[in-house]
């Protein structure tokens, strides 16, 4: 598949890390950039900053932190028999 679709794919499989980030996302922006001092087609040229930084935040998170607990977690599972 092309890039396009290895992203899309991707995001698919981290949308739970990117469901749980985005809002934090969400605040940086509207604390670096408040709402009153943004025009309505200003407002609009965040949303691609915003889909792309929750997308790489919630990608970064799931390749460091929960894809790695995850696997630590199950292999302890299983050695305990559980």
């Amino acid at each position: 598949p092309g890039p396009a679709r290895r992203l899309l794919m991707r995001c698919g499989r981290d949308c739970y890390e990117i469901y749980l980030l985005h809002l934090l996302v969400l605040g940086l922006l509207r604390t670096a950039l408040p709402p009153a001092q943004l025009a309505g087609d200003a407002r609009l040229a965040l949303l691609p900053g915003y889909f792309i930084g929750s997308c790489l935040l919630g990608i970064w998170i799931a390749r460091v932190y929960s894809t790695p607990l995850n696997r630590r977690l199950r292999t302890w599972g299983n050695r305990t028999g559980r």
